[in-house]
């Protein structure tokens, strides 16, 4: 059985297969001498990955930084309060000017291609691993643009959506205004509510000339 598992790739499928082996071993041998050992061996199961994983990271050292922060991203999500996070965090942590480079590179060209939730994400990346860093304050203030400008994306497309029915679409962007005062793009809502009044006034014009012309009273040149 120990060979069996030791010949076994530490890979996606390691846990529940060595942990097979070992449970069909008990069943088979249920008074068995090795119980103890088994069962801590099972436990181990979790630390071993988690030092095959570490290991692995030796690899992306060498890798360019965008694999680099991935690969380690990668270890921390896989294990959270694994052995070896302390010094993963702290591979992360001076990598931060490399992080901060890569992010102002990003920034622009998820800005341009309105892919908001990857900004904000790279964003929050940023600031969970360098709290303290000294551009910390800077990426905040980018990240508040991101939500602002996805914010008001949304706002504008869920107004294009209701199509001529302008009072909604008035209601939904005066209400934007009012919860968000310090929007960087009030001058695009407010442009576009211009429009929208521009829209009510002529719908307004063209009710009451409807009405005119279905007066049987007015004369058809009128």
């Amino acid at each position: 059985m120990l060979k069996r598992i030791s010949q076994l790739p530490i890979d996606a499928d390691f846990k529940v297969v060595a942990s097979d082996l070992y449970n069909q071993f008990l069943e088979k041998y249920p008074d068995t001498k090795y119980y103890s050992e088994i069962q801590e061996k099972m436990l181990d199961i979790p630390g071993l990955i988690d030092d095959v994983d570490f290991e692995m990271l030796e690899a992306a050292a060498n890798a360019d930084f965008a694999n680099r922060i991935e690969a380690y991203l990668g270890y921390l999500m896989k294990h959270p309060n694994g052995r070896h996070k302390k010094k993963v965090e702290a591979l992360i942590k001076n990598m931060s000017d490399d992080y901060f480079a890569l992010l102002m590179r990003e920034i622009p060209r998820c800005d341009q291609k309105e892919n908001w939730d990857d900004c904000i994400a790279l964003c929050d990346n940023y600031l969970d691993f360098f709290r303290k860093d000294s551009n910390t304050a800077e990426v905040a203030e980018l990240k508040t643009v991101m939500e602002d400008k996805k914010g008001v994306a949304e706002l504008m497309a869920k107004v294009k959506s209701l199509g001529d029915r302008f009072v909604m679409s008035k209601k939904i962007l005066t209400n934007y205004l009012e919860e968000n005062p310090d929007s960087i793009q009030v001058e695009k809502i407010k442009e576009t509510l211009a429009i929208i009044q521009q829209n009510l006034a002529m719908n307004k014009e063209w009710e009451a000339l409807l009405q005119y012309s279905q007066d049987a009273r007015v004369d058809f040149d009128d």
